[in-house]
């Protein structure tokens, strides 16, 4: 069956409403001895039980047919899918949070097939579907998942006041950044919206011309060789977060002071390895300084 599989990618996801239809099963498998003296000897053949997840209640028309879609869309049971597994959420959040339209959320997803024949039986106003469940398929069938806190102090950073132009190509991975200068951690100040555990970092210059301010930061990260085909970022700046890059390819974004898990699209970027660069532009309307503190999240395949 696993040589039959298509790989996983992140625009696979069951829809939300579906994933409440589901009610996940596990199964121990044992062998059992039975003796004429009434004990039982139990042998567990394994030590985790691959997770199951069948239909929880009988169908409406419209979910019905929305199930019909999707495994339509999937070819059955040979194409993996992410199903996000609403009561498996982080702590103090509310059940069905976790959802993430793009895949790119690990928290509660599970890469699963669908298992069994399409075999409705109708009754009154609702469907039952005896034969369909999903199950659980190893994770070597979805992409590569790297999150990275990339916000440190190893980049270099370009700062200028009023109107002046960007540098041409200055995101993109061959740009000369010599006469750049390197961030620094900024300590005194935090802005709203930076994530638990980024480090906030700033610009070093100290001469101000009373004009806003802008600081471009290129900072250099490692990836798996391959194509990043979804980037989720969460962030607070001071004051906006303009324009994100990865080796020169500006990726789709609205600029804000700050955000959470927000999906930058599937970039389609051709990762380098160990030569990739990821470019933040940073306006402060204050004639003072700008910080900025993030995390990124890119899925490579």
């Amino acid at each position: 069956m696993p040589g039959n599989l298509i790989q996983w990618v992140s625009s696979v996801v069951m829809p939300p409403s579906l994933c409440t239809a589901f009610t996940e099963q596990r199964e121990y498998v044992q062998l059992q001895n039975q003796y004429h003296d009434g004990t039982i000897h139990r042998s567990q053949l394994a030590q985790t039980s691959r997770r199951t997840f069948r239909l929880a209640k009988r169908l409406n028309a419209s979910s019905l047919s929305s199930l019909y879609s999707f495994w339509v869309s999937v070819n059955g049971g040979l194409t993996p899918f992410a199903f996000y597994n609403p009561f498996d959420v982080a702590t103090g959040q509310q059940i069905g949070s976790n959802y993430d339209s793009t895949g790119i959320n690990t928290q509660g997803r599970i890469i699963a097939v669908f298992r069994g024949s399409w075999v409705q039986s109708s009754g009154l106003a609702r469907t039952d579907l005896p034969q369909i469940e999903m199950v659980e398929v190893a994770d070597s069938y979805s992409p590569i998942s790297v999150t990275t806190i990339l916000s440190s102090v190893t980049g270099k950073v370009y700062h200028y006041s009023g109107t002046t132009s960007d540098p041409s190509g200055w995101a993109a991975p061959g740009f000369n950044d010599s006469a750049w200068s390197a961030p620094v951690v900024q300590t005194n100040y935090t802005p709203a919206g930076v994530p638990s555990g980024a480090t906030l970092i700033t610009d070093s210059a100290s001469a101000r011309t009373g004009q806003p301010a802008t600081d471009l930061y290129r900072i250099p990260f490692t990836l798996p060789t391959g194509t990043i085909i979804a980037a989720q970022i969460s962030w607070g700046a001071d004051d906006q977060l303009q324009q994100v890059w990865i080796n020169g390819t500006q990726l789709a974004f609205t600029a804000a002071q700050s955000g959470l898990n927000t999906s930058l699209g599937n970039p389609g970027i051709t990762s380098l390895g160990s030569s990739n660069v990821l470019g933040l532009k940073v306006l402060d309307t204050t004639p003072f300084y700008t910080s900025v503190g993030f995390q990124i999240c890119l899925t490579v395949q």
